[in-house]
């Protein structure tokens, strides 16, 4: 999910493309962002993963096209020296234009009444225990659907079918 990557390096480095390596997505195996080259003690990594995608209303129909609004839960995780302060940044969210003008570059929206934000210890073995912080929280997008013989589904460069 390149679009998420990229609203998120927006959001907490201004969209410097040197940060990219610092946000990474999760797997479905474990619930912290997996660092594999953590020679940079001081990062703080953001890892991303959308849980899941569920359909909300048919909002506009056409003979060749229907849109439809989806939600989704997306869940971020925060490991390195500023976990804590990224994560609490989230709550805020809803105030900074920056991040509503990052989500709506990818077609989005926050719901910003229902985003939750806890802790995990991560456990090396009994070395170097980590506290990674993590949020969950919802978006709304738009995703098109064609009836013609070209791709089913579309969204900002995205193709699903066919």
């Amino acid at each position: 999910m390149p679009a998420l990557q990229t609203c998120l390096n927006m959001v907490f480095f201004q969209g410097k493309e040197d940060m990219l390596k610092y946000i990474v997505p999760i797997g479905f195996d474990r619930a912290v962002p997996s660092c594999p080259n953590n020679k940079d003690a001081s990062a703080t990594y953001i890892g991303y993963i959308v849980l899941n995608t569920k359909r909300n209303i048919r909002v506009l129909t056409g003979m060749s096209s229907s849109k439809s609004s989806v939600k989704q839960k997306i869940r971020l995780a925060f490991m390195g020296a500023q976990s804590e302060i990224f994560a609490n940044s989230t709550l805020m969210w809803d105030e900074r234009v920056d991040v509503q003008t990052a989500f709506e570059k990818m077609e989005a929206q926050l719901d910003y009444d229902n985003r939750e934000l806890y802790t995990r210890v991560v456990e090396e073995h009994g070395f170097n225990n980590e506290i990674c912080w993590i949020v969950d929280l919802y978006a709304h997008s738009f995703y098109t659907q064609v009836f013609d013989n070209g791709p089913w589904i579309q969204q900002e460069g995205l193709v699903i079918g066919g």
